[in-house]
C-alpha cells in the first residue's frame, strides 16, 4: 500500500492531466505541481489544527 502523501499526489496528478489534455499546456511537470498542491492542503491543515489565526477567507 502506498503512503497518503504518494496517493494525494497521484489524485492531484490526475486532475491535472484531466484538465490539462487539450485545453492547456502546464510549463511546470504535472507531478511537480501535484506534489507542491498536496505540501500546501497539509501545510494549511496544520495551521487549521493548531488553531492559528489569519487562515480563514
Amino acid at each position: 500500500m502506498s503512503s497518503p502523501f504518494a496517493r494525494e499526489v497521484a489524485l492531484y496528478t490526475t486532475v491535472l492531466v484531466g484538465r490539462a489534455e487539450g485545453a492547456s499546456t502546464p510549463s511546470t511537470p504535472v507531478a511537480d505541481i501535484a506534489r507542491d498542491l498536496v505540501m500546501l492542503e497539509d501545510g494549511y491543515g496544520v495551521h487549521i489544527v493548531s488553531r492559528k489565526t489569519g487562515c480563514g477567507p
